[in-house]
């Protein structure tokens, strides 16, 4: 008697191929439905209507609430497919914009069961049974990939579980994004692992301002972007500077009237490298901030702010090691949030917000954190609990995804520090007595005679 209750499903051409019910990466309400017109190769049209079609959800409460309607003169082609969205491409993981959006578009993670019906409320079409998980998909999370509930058998009912898989493939997506599915294409085509390089960046400027030249760009639209590397002609250090995937900005001291080349690399989780784009500039025009600034020519000038010494291999116990940096600017510069990172940790030190509690030396009682001009001050291990490799290693200053100050450090001898000349800091050098919160001196040792 109850089955007489239940919607008769009628044999139908349109029927619902993918769910994607669990989000994204993005954002859980990132989901989307895809259909397809299944050619029958019985002269069935080749065009159907489908203006007035309507999707429902059960929800809860037992409910059911229509998500979708198909507007007025909408038409899906035999062995063609449409995708129905929460987000448009800007806003989800679909590297290609959805057929249709409805913020309506909200699935329940369990006890799925959606229905395809038409004009006349026929239903034509379901997806699930809307008993416990759904029949298919994953929801990864953490590092996991999630993957879409794919459609296997597209002639058999939507409510079989055995007619659904979880999606073993990719694409329509963007490039990078940690997700199987294939919304806008057949269920199984695609690739089943990560073969492409990442984009490149974009936007790629710079322009000289007191003897240092200041990069900018937009970093890789790729999801998967590990790091990138910026590769100096003239080299600076090994010539390959690593920064953060999120990195928009670096700089570089450079001598006036020089030609310098920078190239700029994306690289993802698999190792695939992007092409690179390439810059090429005149260091014989300096830049005026009393000009306004041509049209892709960067942000605001360089602070000044800048690693001016390292000591990584103190006498003894390495507990004492030492990261200084200095204004060598003009003006005074607010550093508070800035952040100093190390090659071999895995997490980084945040300048604080009040310079007495930060235990920056030398100490000073004062509100915030600013540093004058010509002003040095140091970090001690003991306060950012990033240990500098007596090998050597890159340290980086960082202001937001703006990469302020980074440069290699070598191997020293025990004591012997390593940083910026005074009179020309393009150039590195090891000082035998270390100058800790002070302006570098090329100070020789006092000479000791045993008898």
């Amino acid at each position: 008697m109850l089955a007489c209750l239940l919607p008769t499903v009628v044999c139908a051409n349109v029927v619902l191929s993918e769910v994607q019910w669990m989000g994204t990466g993005l954002s859980t309400a990132d989901e989307w439905l895809e259909f397809t017109y299944v050619p029958t190769g019985s002269g069935a049209r080749s065009l159907q209507p489908l203006g007035g079609w309507y999707v429902t959800s059960v929800n809860s409460s037992h409910e059911e609430k229509t998500i979708f309607t198909f507007p007025d003169g909408s038409f899906i082609g035999s062995g063609q497919y449409a995708v129905v969205s929460n987000y448009d491409a800007d806003h989800s993981w679909l590297a290609e914009e959805p057929d249709f959006t409805s913020t309506a578009i909200s699935l329940p993670n369990t006890k799925l069961l959606l229905r395809l019906y038409n004009s006349g409320g026929v239903v034509m079409d379901t997806a699930d049974d809307g008993v416990g998980v759904p029949f298919a998909g994953e929801n990864a999370s953490g590092t996991g990939a999630k993957r879409s509930m794919e459609r296997a058998v597209l002639t058999g009912s939507g409510g079989i579980k055995e007619h659904w898989v979880s999606a073993s493939t990719f694409i329509g997506l963007d490039d990078g994004a940690p997700l199987f599915g294939t919304p806008g294409y057949a269920n199984g085509t695609g690739f089943s692992y990560d073969s492409t390089p990442p984009n490149d960046a974009t936007n790629f400027s710079a322009r000289l301002f007191s003897g240092t030249l200041l990069s900018t760009w937009t970093p890789s639209a790729s999801l998967d972007v590990l790091l990138q590397e910026m590769h100096t002609n003239p080299p600076v250090g090994t010539g390959r500077i690593v920064l953060p995937a999120t990195a928009t900005g670096w700089s570089m001291f450079v001598s006036s009237g020089n030609t310098v080349e920078l190239h700029l690399f994306s690289i993802d989780t698999s190792g695939h490298v992007s092409s690179g784009i390439t810059l090429i500039v005149d260091t014989s025009e300096e830049y005026s901030p009393a000009e306004d600034p041509k049209q892709g020519s960067g942000s605001s000038a360089h602070p000044g702010v800048y690693i001016t010494e390292v000591l990584a291999n103190p006498i003894g116990k390495d507990d004492d090691e030492w990261i200084e940096i200095a204004n060598l600017g003009t003006g005074s510069v607010h550093i508070a949030g800035w952040v100093l990172d190390d090659g071999n940790s895995p997490q980084a030190f945040t300048i604080p917000n009040v310079r007495m509690l930060s235990g920056a030396w030398p100490p000073r009682f004062a509100s915030g954190f600013v540093l004058a001009a010509g002003e040095h001050v140091s970090f001690r291990k003991s306060v950012t609990a990033l240990p500098l490799g007596n090998q050597g290693e890159r340290i980086s200053l960082l202001s937001g995804s703006s990469v302020i100050d980074s440069w290699e450090y070598p191997e020293t001898a025990e004591d012997v520090s390593y940083g910026r000349k005074i009179d020309s800091p393009q150039v590195m050098q090891p000082f035998c007595m270390p100058t800790e919160g002070a302006p570098n001196t090329e100070d020789l040792l006092q000479p000791f005679i045993a008898i």
